[in-house]
């Protein structure tokens, strides 16, 4: 199996320890999918969506070791949040998000390896909270990168 392949399935099963249980605000267990699925479709809320992204790959890696290199990968959260109707001036929905984006967070940046020895550091890159009050959803965008050193000889 590919590196990539490796980090986001990682990044996945990390993801669905977000629970009360473990610490965190919001109650996300295994709603969470690698498969885009739009809010309009999801029925349990809060619900998270990994999206892989782009790399960079730089020959020799940042210790010029002539054997390897260094990646670059990103891949996005998508998280939705769901609250009853958010009364003017309590921030029901905006509160919800807030959590969710700061439980992502902390999940993937509190163990930078987690299970992937190979990964060196995982980074947000940027957030983006988005409300649609009609619907009374709160979505989130949260761009991360992680750094992981390969061999020649390894995928």
């Amino acid at each position: 199996m590919y590196r990539r392949i490796e980090i986001i399935k990682d990044v996945e099963t990390s993801l669905q320890n977000i629970t009360v249980a473990k610490g965190y605000v919001s109650e996300v267990g295994t709603k969470v999918t690698r498969r885009f699925k739009h809010y309009s479709k999801v029925n349990e809320f809060p619900f998270i969506n990994v999206i892989s992204g782009t790399g960079t790959i730089k020959p020799g890696g940042y210790n010029h070791n002539a054997t390897g290199y260094e990646q670059k990968f990103s891949y996005g959260i998508i998280g939705y949040v769901k609250t009853d109707k958010d009364i003017e001036g309590i921030g029901l929905l905006s509160d919800a998000l807030e959590n969710l984006m700061g439980d992502v967070i902390k999940c993937l940046t509190a163990d930078v390896a987690r299970s992937q020895a190979y990964v060196m550091s995982t980074d947000p890159v940027s957030i983006n909270p988005y409300m649609d009050w009609g619907a009374n959803i709160g979505i989130c965008e949260i761009m991360f990168e992680s750094d992981f050193h390969l061999l020649n000889t390894e995928p």
